[in-house]
């Protein structure tokens, strides 16, 4: 069974990676010809290149963001605080969101990095989190700035067969 990572559509207007890499082998994996159909039914796939061709498309579109993980941010009241559940949990949930940038099938590997968004929102949840102390601005600076960086190169890996979970949009 594949893992549970999910492809959800967003905003047209999400940027996508500068660029995304197809490798195929010479043979066709059957599970892969078999997630291609079921999402572009009417996409020719008799050759290397056109399933090479159609997963680019599907990967490259701007729709095609995936939801690595849920993160969960502690709010403001205590879960001593009756109220503590009522909370909107929705403004508290940041979800880790990336592109494919590269599928190597013979390699076994799908590589993901991370969306501007989520860059975005990770950054500010550090800053919230662990830059609150005034004292040690220089530190919490230089701490910044290297997290910023690491988060920047990030890259998730998983094995190709993360494709067989591809939905249609």
């Amino acid at each position: 069974m594949p893992p549970n990572t999910q492809l959800q559509s967003v905003a047209a207007f999400t940027p996508q990676p500068s660029s995304m890499t197809v490798v195929l082998g010479s043979r066709i994996e059957p599970w892969l010809t078999e997630s291609l159909r079921r999402i572009k039914p009417n996409e020719p796939l008799n050759s290397v290149a056109e399933h090479q061709t159609c997963l680019s498309k599907v990967l490259s579109s701007p729709n095609a963001i995936w939801i690595l993980a849920s993160l969960m941010r502690k709010g403001s009241k205590s879960e001593s605080d009756p109220e503590f559940y009522l909370v909107d949990i929705e403004a508290n949930v940041v979800d880790i969101e990336a592109n494919v940038v590269l599928v190597d099938i013979p390699c076994d590997e799908v590589v993901f990095k991370l969306t501007s968004n989520t860059t975005d929102a990770l950054i500010k949840y550090y800053q919230d989190v662990y830059c609150v102390d005034a004292e040690e601005k220089e530190q919490h600076k230089r701490l910044r700035e290297d997290f910023i960086e690491a988060i920047n190169r990030y890259t998730f890996r998983m094995p190709a067969v993360v494709l067989d979970g591809l939905e249609k949009d």
